[in-house]
């Protein structure tokens, strides 16, 4: 099925001369083999309903831009429809309109708001929509790199986006071409990493799935230690490099609100030259809240090689500027362990050379 929300726009002249019903039905969305985000959803529900499973239709509003105020007697406020199914005894929500949506995710700009949805009969009621947790939005990287004498790294980089994460790549993909999804894979890399690094793709991802995360593997070289007197400073959380703090001011005047929950796992492995041994790691570091958690682990392998793991939670959403001074709290420790680097000096046997 074509996804017309998608698609460069038509006039209702061009719609006409293909033959396209303006006011049509699920009946004529299967023919067409094609219709838009609200098309979709109708005829996926109208399919549920004849293969015997309860389902009903939702209109939202998009809340990227706007919220539902059920005092304001305005159907303008709401921009889309999602499904709601009876499976197994239970709502499952759906959103089959929205491209590259997995089965039981919504696009996350209709999720956990309200909306008015159908009941039996020709009842309706104002409900909550779904919202996914954060492992539907979750990017893992996987980093091995070999340190260079001058401070450079090399080595393969594997990355991971789950759910909306993936979603939304695999959308910004198909406005493309194959050079150009690429690019725009290269380009968010190099956002990770210290300046004038360099990051090649180096697989085909799976741009068409739906289900399953969107797997992509690069190849990079980057600026990754500093020189200290004899000694190295070497970054082990890589990732959060470019990273400046999410909140610097000492008081706030809105509400602090997130897209959605979310979830980074980060793990680095660099082995340093064999003229340099490891002089100190920095603690492993955790914070917690009732709604968020970060943890980080140092710790040396074989090899000469040093690792570092980094797990950073988000499972909130909205909060009062009553509670700026915890979230700012939280992120400062989040900033101050993803900065503390691992030390390496001259190794015994490279100084008597």
């Amino acid at each position: 099925m074509s996804n017309w929300s998608y698609e460069p726009s038509r006039t209702e002249q061009e719609e006409k001369a293909l033959g396209i019903k303006l006011d049509r039905g699920a009946e004529d969305v299967l023919k067409q083999k094609g219709g838009s985000h609200d098309d979709l959803n109708e005829l996926y529900a109208a399919m549920l309903r004849a293969a015997g499973i309860p389902a009903s239709m939702m209109w939202v509003p998009s809340r990227d831009h706007n919220f539902f105020d059920p005092i304001f007697l305005s159907t303008r406020q709401l921009e889309a429809e999602i499904v709601i199914a009876q499976i197994d005894g239970k709502e499952v929500y759906l959103d089959p309109g929205s491209k590259f949506c997995p089965y039981g995710l919504l696009d996350w700009r209709y999720s956990n708001v309200r909306g008015i949805r159908q009941r039996e009969g020709k009842a309706t009621e104002i409900v909550q929509s779904k919202l996914a947790d954060y492992n539907h939005a979750m990017i893992q990287r996987m980093a091995r790199l070999q340190m260079k004498s001058d401070g450079t790294a090399e080595g393969s980089l594997k990355v991971g986006f789950y759910g909306l994460e993936a979603m939304e790549r695999r959308r910004e993909a198909g406005k493309t071409d194959v050079e150009g999804r690429k690019k725009m894979l290269e380009d968010e890399v190099k956002t990770w990493l210290p300046g004038n690094s360099d990051a090649t793709l180096t697989n085909s991802p799976n741009w068409d799935e739906t289900e399953g995360h969107l797997v992509t593997e690069f190849k990079i070289s980057t600026p990754m230690a500093v020189g200290a007197g004899k000694r190295w400073i070497i970054p082990v959380h890589l990732f959060p490099v470019n990273e400046k703090p999410r909140f610097s001011a000492s008081a706030r005047v809105n509400q602090i609100y997130f897209e959605y929950l979310s979830r980074e796992i980060d793990e680095v492995h660099v082995k340093v030259p064999d003229e340099l041994e490891i002089e100190s790691l920095p603690p492993n570091e955790s914070a917690r809240l009732d709604y968020a958690l970060y943890t980080t682990t140092q710790k040396k392998e074989q090899g000469n090689s040093v690792m570092g793991m980094r797990d950073l939670t988000m499972g909130g959403m909205l909060f009062p500027t009553t509670m700026y001074k915890e979230i700012k709290d939280f992120f400062d420790k989040v900033k101050a362990g993803d900065d503390q680097p691992v030390v390496a000096k001259a190794a015994v046997h490279a100084e008597l050379r």
